[in-house]
């Protein structure tokens, strides 16, 4: 009897079944590409994908991208007429060249390296009042991005 793994698309023998006593858990492959044996229950509040019946050292969870973790907060505030922008990046591509783009014009762009974390911050001053957006672009292409309003 053979198991389908979602989460690799392979089939699995009954040897790598979790045991009868663990029957409601399976394999969670979570997005950060780690595993948890765990119920559907918990792996859907994390957001992972459900492999039943099956135990994670059967299972090669996909691994995330530089990207796929990645994460921006924005702060536009208004100083003495200027508008005062801070934009952190969070769980991006670690120890990497990123370029900030603000309003998709390549004549706002700041390239910052990230710590081994992922992580980076710029400041930008004169954005218009009204909506406004950041890419971040690793690689010649876009990792993250976020709409923000200055006022």
């Amino acid at each position: 009897m053979f198991r389908w793994g979602v989460a690799t698309g392979i089939a699995f023998a009954l040897c790598t079944a979790l045991p009868a006593s663990a029957k409601d858990k399976g394999a969670c492959c979570l997005p950060d590409g780690g595993c948890k044996d765990w119920s559907l229950k918990q792996c859907d509040k994390k957001e992972g994908v459900f492999n039943e019946g099956v135990a994670c050292e059967a299972v090669e969870c996909p691994q995330p991208g530089p990207c796929d973790l990645a994460t921006l907060k924005t702060v536009c505030r208004r100083m003495r007429e200027i508008n005062k922008t801070v934009v952190v990046l969070k769980d991006g591509p670690a120890a990497e060249e990123v370029t900030f783009r603000f309003n998709g014009d390549p004549n706002t762009d700041i390239v910052k390296k990230t710590s081994s974390g992922g992580n980076a911050k710029v400041k930008i001053r004169g954005l218009p009042d009204g909506p406004n957006s950041v890419t971040v672009l690793f690689g010649g292409e876009e990792c993250v991005s976020a709409e923000f309003e200055c006022r």
